[in-house]
């Protein structure tokens, strides 16, 4: 019995010439609970936002998050970042900006 494989290549977007749109880093300390990550989650995908990175490790009893979105400007970064410290699971939300 043979088996195929298939490998899809995916390249690195170029560098554009248009000027680079802000980009908001939110970590994130919250109890390691199944619901954290979907709450979390949550209040990007209701604002029709995609991120662009999204990291989450377990260290016993708490969740280490670590998400990054561009476009988002630094007003609404901030708000979404207190609406991430008002859920009950999470600890500690720092929100950033590059």
């Amino acid at each position: 019995m043979s088996f195929a494989t298939a490998t899809n290549t995916v390249s690195a977007p170029q560098p554009s010439a248009t000027p680079s749109r802000d980009v908001a880093y939110f970590a994130v300390t919250a109890n390691a609970d199944p619901g954290a990550m979907p709450r979390i989650l949550e209040l990007f995908a209701k604002r029709g936002l995609v991120l662009d990175y999204c990291r989450m490790d377990r260290f016993g009893d708490k969740l280490s998050v670590e998400l990054e979105i561009a476009g988002l400007d630094p007003e609404q970064a901030a708000y979404i970042g207190r609406c991430i410290g008002e859920i009950y699971l999470v600890d500690a939300v720092d929100v950033g900006a590059a």
